[in-house]
């Protein structure tokens, strides 16, 4: 009887065990589930925003240029871009300001797909 009361027990103790660390791992609810406004709150929500905004200029790239120059442009900004934030590599903005700045690339090639008659 003892041993059935000792073995319920760490059964017990090792269920509840995997539901913290299931809880500890598992994404939050409240930024999971809601809705992202940007420009963020904080680095996490303006990194999300910052990457929407590249991610959106890069698909209007897609449609101008070929399969071939969409991925040398990305590799090559991708590149630049890190070796342009090198500084702060070891930051938790590092990140964002790589992020940043391929989308501010990706927004100076589409200003020159505009014609002459479209502000710039």
């Amino acid at each position: 009887m003892m041993f059935a009361l000792s073995h319920s027990f760490n059964t017990l103790y090792i269920q509840l065990a995997l539901l913290l660390v299931i809880k500890a791992v598992a994404p939050s609810p409240s930024f999971a589930d809601s809705p992202l406004r940007c420009p963020g709150q904080n680095t996490l929500e303006m990194q999300a925003c910052a990457a929407k905004e590249r991610d959106e200029r890069q698909q209007v790239l897609a449609a101008r240029l070929s399969v071939e120059q969409l991925e040398l442009w990305l590799r090559s900004t991708r590149e630049v871009c890190r070796s342009a934030s090198a500084a702060y590599r070891d930051g938790s903005i590092y990140g964002q300001l790589v992020i940043h700045c391929e989308a501010s690339l990706h927004q100076a090639l589409l200003t020159q797909f505009k014609g002459l008659d479209q502000p710039r």
